[in-house]
């Protein structure tokens, strides 16, 4: 996925050469439960090459799905919960419900 609102400051400190611990420590500053793209993120997604694909799959957080969507646009998008990423420590690893992602994403299955 593109840049997300919980992870801004962390990929900076991260880019800078910190130490692990701090930045998972500015990842929890900065948590966001289901986090969105930033703008930077969404750029991201739309300059991301895209290669040809069948089928379109995402993990069924908001910016996987978003990012998806930017890539790959007018296309269906198939959500698979094992693709989602888990870090109990974090809650921008839990992610809304299925009718409030196809509320925001009509697009997705």
């Amino acid at each position: 996925h593109g840049q997300a609102q919980h992870n801004v400051r962390a990929e900076a400190k991260r880019d800078a050469g910190c130490p692990f611990d701090e930045f998972i420590d500015q990842m929890r500053k900065d948590d966001a439960f289901d986090a969105d793209l930033t703008d930077v993120g969404r750029e991201q997604a739309r300059n991301a090459r895209a290669p040809d694909v069948q089928l379109v799959v995402a993990s069924p957080l908001s910016r996987a799905v978003e990012t998806a969507s930017l890539m790959y646009p007018g296309r269906e998008i198939v959500c698979i919960e094992e693709l989602r990423e888990w870090c109990g420590q974090l809650v921008n690893s839990k992610r809304r419900t299925a009718s409030q992602l196809k509320e925001r994403f009509p697009f997705v299955d």
